[in-house]
């Protein structure tokens, strides 16, 4: 969080000014879960300044009444981040109804999970329907390990939640996929239509690495996502290696 000072006249027309002072965050892990929502929102550009303002700073309502229009512009500013989809590596809404978030960088999370994920975070971007976002929500957040039945279960239970919520949650996993670019550069191929691709056939790369183990499937499902993603990601070093 950064700090500092902002001079502001109580009364307009009394040439009396104070000093407020103000903190912000300046990158995606300094938010709060509603100042997430909020960036959800400030994106699509459905916010007032001073609501961005009030939720964003420390300032309290009366003094971000009193900043005049260029002030008001100068702190917004500073929230220039939220441009710049950067790396990050968890969920930052912890509960969402009943269901919790995931560990930190996925961990423990199954590919099979991932998979299910992907498929329809994929969809919900084509689609736009709230039903394939509340499924890609409920992959990750749940009561228990992840099971595939549980889906719906935990899906329908979202349908009432707030939309805006959910699109934090949507927001705040393209940041996770784009720490698992960084992390797995071979893999992935971060904010590219190459990736848009590549992230599409995650079920045709799950038939690649069982091939024709069909008995062992469900425990293939079950490696740890971080087990499969670094040995693709040695595989096509290896591979490429090989090319040259």
């Amino acid at each position: 969080m950064n700090a500092l000072s902002i001079e502001y006249r109580p009364i307009p027309w009394i040439r009396i000014s104070r000093k407020a002072e103000l903190t912000h965050p300046d990158s995606w892990g300094e938010l709060t879960s509603e100042q997430l929502i909020l960036a959800s929102e400030i994106l699509k550009g459905t916010l007032s300044d001073d609501r961005v303002i009030q939720v964003m700073t420390s300032l309290p309502k009366k003094v971000i009444r009193r900043l005049r229009p260029y002030q008001k512009l100068r702190v917004i500013e500073l929230l220039i981040f939220l441009n710049d989809f950067t790396p990050y590596h968890e969920f930052i809404i912890p509960k969402i109804a009943f269901l919790s978030r995931p560990k930190p960088r996925l961990k423990d999370e199954y590919f099979g999970t991932f998979i299910f994920a992907e498929a329809h975070f994929s969809r919900y971007e084509k689609s736009g329907d709230l039903k394939d976002l509340d499924k890609m929500i409920a992959c990750y957040y749940r009561t228990r390990a992840f099971r595939e039945e549980d889906i719906e279960i935990n899906a329908h239970a979202l349908r009432n939640v707030d939309s805006t919520i959910k699109e934090a949650i949507y927001l705040n996993y393209i940041l996770i996929r784009e720490y698992l670019a960084k992390t797995y550069p071979h893999v992935f191929t971060p904010s590219s239509e190459q990736d848009q691709k590549q992230n599409s056939s995650w079920l045709d790369v799950f038939d690649a690495i069982v091939g024709e183990d069909l008995v062992q499937q469900d425990n293939y499902a079950k490696l740890p996502l971080s087990t499969v993603l670094r040995f693709l990601d040695k595989q096509i070093v290896k591979n490429n290696t090989r090319e040259k």
